[in-house]
């Protein structure tokens, strides 16, 4: 691994990066297939003078990744792109390799009055919700995932990117059903009131799921 990527590394990437976390990019980019490999890692900042909440590096082989594609990701999962940074490797066999670094920040909702604690800058990261996080934009990614206002839910509440679909469900059989309000409507109040969507699922599965425990006192 160390001659395949000898003088592989940009200048920027060098500046950036201590040799510590290059040691881990390359494991992660070595484990790749060379022709549509894809992975993700959410991780804090380390300069505490940044903008960014939180920063994403997206790991890809093969075709480079659309800024264009890209974006509309973030934003419909409620997540503010400050910059990006991509980086390049030159490696001797030509194959494609980068490495895009993106610093993210979290719109606050419009709940008024007391604060959400799902909603701290501080805590919308935790490794729960980050793992729920790359799942969805796994997902995402891959066009294997509805592309809407519902995938703000998983950064929000720290539901799954299924538990976001059962919300999406109840939607669309709301419009089926002749309600007023549009899908973009009900998407944004979830979104607005992140509490009161985890209570939704929350309930569902209470009726639902036929492996989840049973409280005899309530």
């Amino acid at each position: 691994m160390a001659a395949r990527y000898v003088g592989a590394f940009p200048e920027a990437y060098k500046e950036d990066f201590p040799p510590e976390t290059a040691a881990r990019d390359l494991l992660v980019l070595d484990g790749l297939p060379s022709d549509d490999g894809l992975s993700f890692e959410l991780y804090t900042p380390s300069d505490p003078d940044e903008d960014a909440d939180r920063r994403l590096k997206v790991f890809r082989t093969g075709r480079a990744v659309s800024l264009a594609r890209a974006l509309p990701i973030f934003t419909q999962m409620g997540i503010e792109v400050l910059d990006e940074r991509p980086y390049e490797f030159e490696l001797p066999d030509a194959e494609d390799v980068r490495i895009y670094d993106f610093g993210l920040r979290l719109n606050p909702a419009k709940t008024p009055g007391k604060s959400d604690p799902a909603q701290a800058p501080n805590d919308w990261f935790d490794e729960r919700r980050a793992a729920n996080v790359v799942d969805s934009l796994r997902l995402l990614w891959r066009e294997q995932l509805e592309q809407d206002g519902f995938n703000a839910l998983v950064v929000r509440t720290g539901m799954t990117w299924w538990q976001a679909n059962v919300l999406r469900a109840y939607a669309k059989y709301l419009r089926q059903a002749g309600t007023t309000f549009s899908q973009g409507y009900i998407e944004q109040a979830l979104s607005d009131f992140p509490a009161i969507a985890a209570d939704i699922v929350e309930l569902f599965e209470a009726s639902f799921d036929p492996d989840r425990p049973v409280d005899a006192g309530n």
